[in-house]
């Protein structure tokens, strides 16, 4: 887990990742934020706090590094999973992925779609042009990638030895992404999160990756067809987007 600060959002991270079904788990949080963290995540052995303020703000080298202290710290380490302090995952999603990763042999697993929560503040603006007291922010908007092979980088699950033969490219933005492109001979699986498109109602979503203001991922593009508002998902999001876990 990439943290930069924001303890709150770190301690609902962690919160999600003691629920997941997935037993042989640890967690490696790398602090780059001036607020420390110790206080933000519940006692226990498979979770581990690094916190330095000497890197540089790079996100492809702190990747590198989060995974290099991973090892160090759980020697153990077979596979890694992006696991951003500002998203929540349902607790099966790491059970499936391992499932995944181990029955088809790939070189790395990731969902192709997801439901983005839009927290930002809201100023509406009124009648006469003004702009009216501001409110908090609340909207679900579900993604679905047309791309077969496209995954999103924070649902991403890969083997060590993936990572290990090809490191995240040094870039301050985007590492996922030219990672992929690297990894052009791999075998990737891009999964939906196993829910049926026609009836968004009765399934539960695996990831949940939010757009606080704070972020790099504030790209809703209601336009595009990838993109759509889904109104019933709003309290579904709100519950478990909660700071105050």
């Amino acid at each position: 887990m990439l943290a930069n600060g924001r303890p709150e959002m770190v301690k609902r991270a962690v919160a999600a990742f003691h629920a997941q079904e997935y037993r042989a788990k640890r967690l490696l949080i790398y602090n780059t934020g001036e607020e420390n963290i110790d206080d933000a995540y519940l006692d226990s052995d498979d979770v581990a706090v690094v916190d330095t303020r000497k890197h540089p703000n790079c996100i492809g080298i702190l990747r590198n590094a989060a995974n290099g202290a991973a090892l160090d710290l759980f020697p153990g380490v077979g596979c890694f999973a992006h696991w951003d302090s500002d998203d929540w995952s349902h607790p099966k999603r790491l059970v499936e992925q391992v499932d995944a990763l181990e029955y088809t042999g790939a070189d790395l697993v990731g969902y192709s779609d997801g439901i983005f929560w839009d927290s930002r503040t809201v100023s509406p603006v009124s009648a006469d042009g003004t702009l009216g007291p501001a409110r908090p922010g609340g909207e679900a908007w579900v993604y679905r990638a047309l791309n077969p092979h496209h995954m999103l980088g924070s649902s991403m699950l890969y083997p060590r030895a993936t990572w290990e033969r090809t490191p995240f490219p040094s870039v301050h933005a985007g590492e996922d992404t030219l990672w992929l492109l690297a990894l052009s001979r791999s075998k990737f699986l891009a999964t939906p999160s196993s829910w049926s498109w026609q009836g968004l109602q009765s399934f539960e979503p695996r990831m949940i990756f939010s757009i606080h203001g704070g972020n790099t991922e504030a790209a809703i593009q209601p336009g595009k067809q990838e993109w759509k508002r889904e109104p019933l998902w709003d309290l579904y999001c709100r519950s478990r987007m909660r700071l105050d876990v």
